[in-house]
């Protein structure tokens, strides 16, 4: 595995917390890592959630991030597949309302080995990395 986190995100704008959250955990756990930010949106999503995006690739940008997205009909295996070929060791993701995400569940299953940090919502950003193991 490389030295590299992958952020997780929607097309949220309130998904920069999570942006900022793997900021921290770079900052204060991996500082030699690099960092990515990746979303995966179905294919019928192209050019919908533009401003959102737009902020999120700013949010990014601050955060010494490149940020990816990419358009699939199954986001699932297009995730597995991006992570996999960047040799990822970690992955920030948010949680859902219901506290469980079969996106996820399948990523875990598909990414052996990596580890996987889930932040809360809400949640303030000191207390974010207390919600990542290494």
């Amino acid at each position: 595995m490389d030295n590299r986190i992958i952020i997780l995100v929607t097309d949220q704008k309130n998904c920069a917390r999570l942006v900022k959250a793997g900021h921290m955990l770079r900052m204060m756990d991996y500082p030699g890592y690099s960092m990515r930010v990746l979303s995966v949106q179905p294919r019928d999503r192209v050019g919908v959630g533009a401003p959102a995006l737009q902020y999120l690739f700013d949010v990014s940008s601050e955060a010494d991030a490149e940020m990816i997205v990419l358009y699939s009909d199954d986001p699932v295996q297009a995730a597995i597949e991006y992570i996999g070929q960047s040799r990822a060791m970690h992955i920030v993701h948010g949680q859902n309302a219901s506290g469980r995400s079969e996106f996820i569940e399948e990523l875990k299953e598909g990414l052996p080995g990596r580890n996987f940090c889930e932040i809360p919502y809400p949640i303030m950003l000191s207390e974010a990395l207390m919600h990542c193991s290494a």
